[in-house]
């Protein structure tokens, strides 16, 4: 006989394991196309080595259509759940998601850091730059 307990189980694990590769999804595609390049960064991230921040309009247009699918995806993995009768763990995760994804709505809407602060770019591009190209001596002014 099939406890009902342990369909709920077989579900969560279900839902569990569909959350994690949609979180697995939701970090690569930061990391490579959408993380915001700041002092702090290196740290926290490791970027592609060939990876160079792009903030053409077409690119920004990219990350506010992929950062919309991953809304929708999101959305529709938990539409039909009952997110209060998953483990605490789980709900964190999915709290943790859901922030993560306004964060990005935030950067692209709010702080629109690439239309609005020209250093942005310009340090974005120095920083990546300065690792590709050896550094160069002038010789020494005299006069």
């Amino acid at each position: 006989m099939v406890e009902v307990a342990d369909v709920e189980a077989e579900a969560a694990s279900i839902c569990a394991a569909e959350l994690d590769a949609f979180a697995d999804r939701l970090f690569r595609w930061r990391v490579a196309e959408s993380q915001p390049v700041v002092r702090d960064d290196v740290p926290r991230c490791q970027r592609p080595s060939a990876w160079q921040p792009d903030f053409s309009a077409a690119a920004l247009e990219r990350m506010r259509s992929s950062h919309g699918l991953f809304q929708r995806e999101l959305g529709e993995l938990v539409a039909d759940e009952d997110v209060g009768s998953w483990p605490r763990s789980q709900q964190v995760d999915l709290a943790m998601l859901r922030a993560h994804l306004h964060r990005v709505e935030w950067e692209l809407d709010v702080l629109r850091a690439p239309q609005r602060n020209a250093e942005c770019l310009l340090r974005s591009r120095r920083h990546f730059t300065a690792k590709l190209r050896p550094s160069i001596s002038l010789p020494a002014l005299s006069g």
